[in-house]
């Protein structure tokens, strides 16, 4: 007669041996032991990045998710589970290996990969798109079949600021105070300062200021097109240039 036995293993360390005994009235007691069975330990890191702290509504951004393998055993069924917050939207995912997947109606993402060999790292790199203005945050959990000897490390936490940002490419100064001067909309909050350079079809200056707030009117400028350079430090120290056109229409 042959059991089988379906164990789950609790232990935390060392090797686990299975003894079976049989005893009965016209026999000797027969005992044996199976083969020492070692309990496969792992630490398995997950490290998740934003391309930016500070993104303007509308703008396409980067999240990055690493994982790494900080034990000498190899990892099997790794997974890594990610929701994103409301505002952003799933664009595209680049997995370094494994397969990737994301439930729309879940805004689940999910990264499987069938094994993560020992020191071994691997890069996950989520295109989404900023959709709602407001702070946002988000968590990226990994987890293995192997008992992870530290789970601190197994989840990891972004966080940025979506913000109303666009620079119009036309204004109309004649004072009937709607549309008076040229508004860029967020830069106050979208920079800790600016440099503002505008000139005219012939590269000449006809407009320059620091830390511009919305100010300009065009001053005795004529209708026509002109041509801008706005130079802003982020919330996250990060310098940005745009460049572009905007017309004057009296």
């Amino acid at each position: 007669m042959s059991v089988v036995v379906t164990a789950l293993v609790t232990a935390l360390e060392g090797s686990i041996v299975n003894r079976v005994l049989v005893t009965g009235d016209n026999f000797d007691d027969q005992e044996d032991d199976a083969d020492p069975i070692s309990l496969k330990r792992v630490d398995v890191q997950v490290l998740k990045e934003v391309s930016a702290t500070t993104i303007a509504v509308g703008a396409r951004f980067q999240y990055r998710i690493r994982i790494t393998n900080n034990s000498e055993t190899t990892a099997t069924g790794v997974e890594v589970s990610d929701f994103l917050p409301d505002g952003v939207r799933f664009i595209d995912v680049i997995p370094q290996s494994g397969s990737a997947t994301y439930d729309v109606s879940l805004r689940l993402l999910t990264w499987k990969i069938n094994e993560l060999a020992p020191n071994q790292s691997l890069l996950l790199e989520v295109e989404v798109l900023a959709e709602t203005a407001g702070n946002k945050s988000n968590t990226a959990t990994v987890e293995s079949k192997e008992f992870d000897i530290d789970e601190l490390n197994n989840t990891s936490t972004v966080s940025h600021i979506q913000l109303d940002f666009n620079i119009p490419n036309v204004f109309t100064p004649n004072g009937d105070g709607m549309n008076d001067t040229w508004e860029i909309t967020g830069i106050q909050e979208f920079f800790t300062s600016n440099r503002l350079l505008i000139v005219n079809r012939w590269g000449i200056e006809v407009f320059k200021t620091e830390n511009y707030a919305n100010e300009w009117d065009g001053g005795n400028l004529n209708e026509g097109t002109y041509f801008y350079q706005l130079t802003g430090v982020r919330l996250d120290g990060k310098e940005e240039v745009f460049k572009g056109y905007v017309t004057i229409i009296k």
